[in-house]
């Protein structure tokens, strides 16, 4: 039975996951998390019997990748499990007793976790991403999708400046999506070529493997890399939100932050990433119509995100001076409680990157544009990249109050 480390991110891949109950509240609990949109690549079952059911139920060495039981037995009767079970199969087990003896006990015999009764969906869904993060070859990154609350709010714009931000830290290494492949913008702001794009990648019938993803993605000296499409509308069709899902797999071993860039609008492309996407942002304007859009979204977090974090609202192009434009204060009543974060109109600062072949956070000087992705950075992964000029000082006077 394989033993688990520590995970950084939340993500279940194919694979298949057996599941042994005593109880009928047992079984129910694991079929509602089963149903969970986080778990749609794996393969459950739910079946009853307990320890004696998953000792029968597979040919010695056959056994699934992960198995949970219900058992409040003796320890020592896991080992007939343990004789049964393939090496790289886990092992999770479910019992009434909190007892950290226990835990040790059964940590010794190669179990990978132990959960007591109540069962929690959120806790067994995250120990089921560090059983699978524990397999992983490479770094098992964490993807975060910034979808658009309706038309001209920026999103592609926030998305690559945020990745360009959050790689300013220390040993991050970082990939843009951009699924937008009729009008994506993001190999343009970073004035690139695709020369083998990402559209023959998704759209193409032909399997795909880690080597292809590497291939395709284009690295730059910001330690942003990307993937991207030369835009077309001769084939404008969205990728199948399976294949994206096998990118992702594979792009979550080669970068530590994958940033999502989705094309405005809805499609099941976009409920797959809002369902499975450890972070999601929804970028925003300051008028009715993007209020509405970003309120429909995030009343979609309830059935989609029910046990990841919730989606973060940035209010971009934010103009000061206009009597018209909603609030930040008007958004904060449908963000879950978080807060929402701020950017300003700075149409000239924006073009002067274009101009440059960049984006504006790779400019010597951002005005406040720094501080709102450094705060933006910091809220969603807790850490704070390193600021010049006078923002810098700002920080650093932010520290010292505490």
């Amino acid at each position: 039975m394989a033993n688990t480390h520590n995970y950084s991110s939340v993500f279940i891949p194919r694979s298949t996951v057996a599941c042994f109950c005593v109880s009928e509240d047992c079984a129910n609990s694991l079929t509602q998390v089963s149903s969970s949109p986080i778990m749609s690549r794996a393969h459950v079952s739910v079946a009853m019997g307990g320890l004696e059911a998953a000792i029968l139920a597979f040919p010695v060495g056959r056994t699934p990748d992960v198995i949970i039981v219900e058992h409040d037995g003796d320890i020592e009767e896991l080992e007939q499990l343990a004789e049964v079970c393939a090496i790289s199969t886990s092992v999770i087990v479910i019992g009434s007793t909190n007892d950290v003896v226990l835990y040790r006990k059964l940590s010794a015999l190669g179990v990978a976790d132990y959960l007591f009764k109540p069962l929690d969906d959120v806790i067994l869904i995250d120990t089921l991403a560090r059983v699978f993060a524990s397999r992983r070859v490479g770094r098992g990154g964490t993807v975060c999708s910034v979808f658009s609350a309706g038309g001209g709010t920026g999103s592609s714009t926030i998305a690559q400046n945020f990745a360009v931000a959050l790689a300013k830290s220390p040993d991050v290494k970082i990939c843009v999506i951009d699924l937008d492949m009729a009008m994506g913008t993001t190999a343009l702001n970073f004035d690139l070529k695709p020369m083998r794009g990402l559209r023959e990648l998704l759209l193409s019938q032909k399997d795909f493997n880690i080597a292809d993803v590497e291939q395709t993605a284009i690295d730059r000296r910001n330690g942003v890399s990307i993937l991207a499409s030369v835009p077309s509308l001769q084939d404008f069709a969205l990728p199948d939100p399976e294949r994206v899902g096998h990118l992702l797999e594979l792009a979550r071993t080669l970068w530590d932050y994958i940033i999502i860039d989705l094309p405005p609008g809805w499609s099941e492309l976009h409920a797959d990433m809002f369902a499975t996407s450890e972070m999601a942002l929804i970028v925003a304007k300051p008028n009715l119509s993007s209020f509405q859009a970003a309120s429909v979204m995030m009343r979609m977090n309830e059935s989609l995100r029910k046990t990841l974090t919730k989606p973060q609202i940035v209010l971009n192009r934010l103009r000061r001076r206009a009597k018209t434009d909603l609030k930040s204060d008007d958004f904060l009543r449908i963000s879950g409680g978080l807060p929402v974060h701020e950017f300003s109109e700075n149409d000239a600062l924006y073009a002067d990157a274009t101009e440059q072949g960049k984006v504006v956070m790779e400019l010597p000087k951002t005005g406040d544009l720094e501080q709102s992705f450094s705060d933006l950075v910091a809220q969603l992964t807790g850490t704070h990249f390193q600021q010049t000029g006078k923002n810098a000082a700002r920080s650093l006077k932010l520290w010292r109050r505490k």
